[in-house]
């Protein structure tokens, strides 16, 4: 069974799955959806995340559709083991049906904000590493809280491998 958190987000007193079976069914979604893109090429041009398309033409599912669009099958496979790796962390730290959810959000405001941020150039993207580094953020954030509830000490590590992980999954994808 769950146990719930006492004094600590990420403490060791909670053991929550890890939520394999949202990640089994988002691995399967995103590659149907690639081979669904392979066999019809407009489906990316309708369903990117597009800064023109988003602000003025007011699509405003593209933020949340751009999430599983994929480039390529590298591109898809970086995607699903490397975020679904920072995906279950999030999962066994919050549970799969708070986590997920709460993913696919930050995914989709970092796409919404990506656009923005572009806004007025014309600016498109594909993928799911908006979601990744929204799982990474919502890690940081729990050990931040983590941090300041339990004090420096031991909780520093748990603040440095979000941390670090993101500055590298960062450096390697820009």
């Amino acid at each position: 069974p769950n146990k719930r958190p006492t004094t600590s987000l990420l403490s060791d007193s909670v053991d929550y799955p890890a939520g394999i079976a949202w990640l089994f069914v988002w691995a399967l979604t995103l590659t149907a959806i690639f081979f669904l893109q392979v066999d019809h090429p407009e489906i990316t041009d309708r369903f990117a995340n597009s800064t023109l398309d988003l602000i003025n033409g007011h699509e405003w599912w593209r933020p949340f559709t751009g999430l599983f669009l994929h480039a390529d099958l590298i591109h898809l496979s970086g995607n699903v083991l490397i975020g679904g790796m920072f995906c279950l962390l999030v999962s066994k730290s919050l549970g799969a049906s708070v986590a997920w959810p709460l993913i696919l959000v930050a995914g989709t405001f970092g796409n919404a904000i990506q656009s923005a941020l572009h806004y007025p150039d014309a600016f498109a993207s594909i993928g799911a590493s908006t979601a990744t580094f929204g799982a990474l953020g919502i890690l940081v954030g729990l050990a931040f809280i983590d941090t300041a509830t339990t004090g420096w000490g031991f909780s520093l590590r748990k603040l440095s491998m979000p941390l670090l992980a993101g500055l590298i999954l960062f450096g390697l994808l820009g």
